[in-house]
């Protein structure tokens, strides 16, 4: 957007949408032998989801609409 104010342009609606990678995942495994109780930061770990989505858009630029002055 920025680019685009720079040039006196807006950013229009979105020409391409692509989701280029998505990646999950579940819980966190440090390889402990069992021997000792988890933590409480350590179950809410275990119980998560974490998610990353990549994703790539191309959206219309357009110019801005010029006022018009009045005489």
């Amino acid at each position: 957007m920025e680019v685009a104010q720079l040039f006196n342009q807006t950013v229009g609606l979105p020409l391409v949408i692509r989701e280029e990678s998505y990646d999950e995942y579940c819980g966190i495994s440090n390889g402990r032998n069992g021997s000792e109780p988890d933590t409480f930061q350590q179950k809410i770990d275990a119980a998560s989801v974490t998610v990353s989505v990549r994703i790539f858009v191309i959206f219309e630029i357009m110019e801005k609409a010029r006022r018009k002055k009045r005489k």
